[in-house]
């Protein structure tokens, strides 16, 4: 058995929000504890959700950095960059790495999430198959510099990712969606097709109901094929999701939630003592639902990171929940949902508040006069205040039959504007009103 040859109070794994997070709590509430940051990327800490505007050409790549080298050591934290953890052995309070052994006496797992990559696919091996979450993963993807791409999946990161390589130069862009409409878990249809007209305008081709099937050429991306044509591309950018990156908790013996995510009290404390995790990695409950999620989330991230930076130093602050916002943008249209879809509700009993105006969409999702959805596209008017309401549960007058009468009705005090800014990380400046 090796001997440790690094020691600590608090090792935190993962240099995400979660993690840096993390590390300034337990540092503000203690401030003599031994604090020690394990990451496997070789750069400091960067805001993951303003890739696509450094991929667009929108802020230069030293721009998207949210720590800098020194900024670790100023803050009394120590940090191994370029290093994996490759095992957990915390009946004996260490931590194996490629170079280190590292004992500790609290441990806060923050190691994030991974990109979904088809295995089954063929010719997903062939290069120019990539994915965007890493700052090196955007590296390559500007040293390829593609004249033409296919992306695959409409979510958040497929959007942003289809609409950066438009404006790096990418001549054509085809954005491929399996389900019938574009950001599926998050939008109706009526919204949906808004947000696609908008792509669509930036010069993306959108495809709904395909499927890419393989991936050709010889020795190199050469075209994608779906259910119906073959499109010519050298680069296949997949965004069909990302997973918790959960093996080394579970394999020290941590337990997890239904929806595969580490689970946790709502001080994010793991079944083992002084083992805590945060950010991507754990199942959470969602505020609005009560039910437990994956909520992977730059926001969500960010408070549980502080909550078990927190409970580790010895305070208990609980995390109140995550909620699953959505906030994304076309150029600088906005594009806002949360709470449920007409999917969501499909058997149940529910109306639709619509509004156009401005050039901007709003559309309520209503039950029992009580807001349960809301998605905006082109406004964020009012955002804060409808979040609010629907956060409290909180019941409309029965007469509130249009989105001017629910306007007039809410009397709940707001302070969401700043919380709601949360849920888009540093990155391009835009104009928001919340």
């Amino acid at each position: 058995m090796a001997k440790p040859n690094r020691e600590t109070d608090l090792l935190i794994i993962g240099n995400g929000v979660a993690g840096i997070r993390a590390a300034a709590a337990a540092r503000r509430e203690d401030p003599a504890l031994r604090i020690l940051i394990v990451s496997g990327e070789s750069c400091p800490a960067y805001a993951a959700g303003a890739l696509p505007d450094y991929l667009a050409g929108h802020i230069p790549r030293e721009e998207i950095f949210i720590r800098r080298a020194e900024d670790y050591e100023k803050d009394g934290v120590g940090v191994l960059f370029g290093e994996e953890v490759l095992e957990i052995r915390h009946g004996e309070k260490k931590a194996v790495t490629e170079k280190h052994v590292i004992a500790y006496d609290r441990l806060i797992y923050a190691a994030g999430s991974f990109p979904i990559l088809p295995r089954r696919i063929e010719g997903i091996g062939l290069p120019g198959n990539r994915v965007m979450k890493t700052v090196a993963d955007v590296d390559g993807l500007l040293a390829q510099k593609a004249s033409s791409a296919v992306v695959v999946g409409s979510g958040a990161i497929g959007l942003e990712g289809a609409l950066a390589l438009k404006e790096s130069g990418c001549e054509r862009v085809t954005l491929v969606e399996l389900m019938d409409r574009v950001i599926p878990k998050s939008l109706d249809r009526d919204t949906a097709a808004l947000v696609a007209a908008e792509v669509e305008k930036r010069g993306i081709r959108v495809l709904t109901g395909e499927s890419v099937n393989a991936v050709k050429g010889e020795g190199k991306v050469a075209f994608a094929e779906t259910n119906h044509e073959k499109i010519p591309c050298d680069l296949v950018l997949w965004a069909v999701g990302v997973r918790p990156r959960v093996e080394l908790a579970a394999d020290a013996g941590v337990a997890l939630g239904e929806t595969g995510g580490i689970l946790v009290d709502d001080c994010m404390a793991t079944n083992l003592p002084d083992f805590y995790a945060a950010g991507d990695c754990t199942e959470s409950t969602d505020r609005l639902t009560q039910k437990p999620v994956l909520n992977l989330l730059w926001e969500a991230a960010a408070r549980q990171g502080e909550t078990a930076g927190l409970a580790a130093a010895g305070r208990r602050k609980p995390f109140p929940g995550s909620l699953a916002v959505l906030l994304t943008y076309v150029g600088e249209t906005p594009v806002l949902a949360f709470g449920a879809t007409e999917d969501d509700l499909e058997g149940r009993r529910y109306r639709v508040a619509e509004r156009s105006a401005g050039g901007g969409y709003t559309r309520l999702l209503l039950r029992r006069n009580r807001l349960v959805g809301a998605q905006m596209v082109g406004t964020l008017e009012f955002a804060g205040p409808l979040l609010a309401l629907m956060e409290k549960g909180a019941a409309l007058p029965a007469a509130a039959g249009d989105i001017g009468d629910i306007r007039r009705n809410i009397v709940i005090p707001h302070q969401l504007s700043s919380y709601l800014r949360e849920f888009r990380p540093p990155g391009r400046k835009r104009k928001e009103t919340l």
